[in-house]
């Protein structure tokens, strides 16, 4: 990798992947569960505070492979960029040819924001499955990039109004408690138990 200069950056899913000026292998990451990107004396971005504390040092902990990048501009230091991972779930891969025709990406299905599927494609795609609505969602052969957080709906809900049920959904321990169950703009939440396959649901939408 020394002495290559990057072209551009993508992404596919949930991988993304480095190009470079010359005809060398690419270099394609999977972040995994706990993976995270860090920039020397950057701040982190995460769309929501995680459990694992890196820390300020450098190398930050769990750091499993380092880019140093050095600019054209004379006397700017290099920027070194972290790959850490803390439960070793992450992937790094050098690959050949174009990211999107090889594995492990071209066995991905849609990615919303890339190439996303016309509605007569995807109800083709839901029809054709008889599976739970959060496993189709999360299945990376149908959709690619949708993860826990987003079918949860489990990304930082501060910014959410505190009217919108999802607040509540783990809340069944409240309904016991002495002050009964939580309360919405004054009606009570109620937890009750539906079980429905994507396809059934999609003839409920489309049919009634």
């Amino acid at each position: 990798m020394l002495g290559r200069v990057v072209e551009r950056v993508e992404r596919y899913g949930k991988y993304f992947y480095v190009s470079f000026k010359d005809t060398g292998p690419k270099l394609l990451l999977h972040l995994g569960m706990t993976g995270d990107i860090l920039i020397e004396n950057g701040e982190p971005h995460f769309y929501k505070a995680p459990k694992i504390k890196y820390g300020q040092s450098w190398p930050p902990k769990y750091m499993k492979f380092e880019f140093s990048l050095s600019s054209s501009e004379h006397g700017k230091p290099e920027t070194r960029i972290s790959f850490c991972d803390a439960r070793r779930l992450g992937s790094i891969y050098l690959i050949s040819g174009d990211p999107r025709t090889t594995h492990p990406i071209m066995n991905l299905g849609y990615d919303p924001l890339v190439n996303p599927p016309s509605v007569d494609e995807f109800v083709q795609l839901v029809y054709s499955k008889n599976t739970q609505i959060k496993a189709f969602l999360l299945d990376q052969h149908n959709i690619a990039g949708i993860g826990n957080w987003i079918a949860d709906v489990d990304s930082d809900d501060s910014y959410y109004p505190k009217s919108w049920l999802f607040h509540y959904r783990w809340d069944k321990r409240i309904s016991k408690s002495k002050n009964g169950a939580p309360k919405v703009e004054g009606n009570r939440v109620e937890y009750i138990k539906v079980w429905c396959y994507l396809n059934q649901l999609l003839r409920f939408a489309f049919f009634t």
